[in-house]
């Protein structure tokens, strides 16, 4: 959804990110045996990735682990094929 919305938005300046998250260190995760980043170091990565221009934000270290296959996947290459197309309408 954030692809389409990105595509279909980006001629009105409006700009969409997607946070893509590992587990983070809440009250709902307390049970899940996996390392987690905090609450803040993820707000703070979400807020860089913004003024980055980042489309697709990865912000701790368990997400940054599939930062690269997701760039480089399918699914952008579809997103940017839509993007083009609905730049052209």
């Amino acid at each position: 959804m954030s692809q389409a919305l990105r595509a279909l938005l980006a001629a009105r300046g409006v700009r969409v990110h997607a946070v893509l998250a590992g587990p983070v260190d809440t009250e709902m995760s307390k049970d899940l045996m996996v390392p987690k980043a905090s609450p803040e170091s993820v707000a703070t990565a979400i807020f860089d990735g913004v003024a980055r221009g980042d489309a697709e934000i990865f912000p701790d270290p368990a997400a940054q682990q599939l930062a690269e296959a997701w760039s480089n996947g399918a699914s952008k290459v579809l997103e940017r094929s839509y993007g083009a197309l609905a730049a052209s309408s």
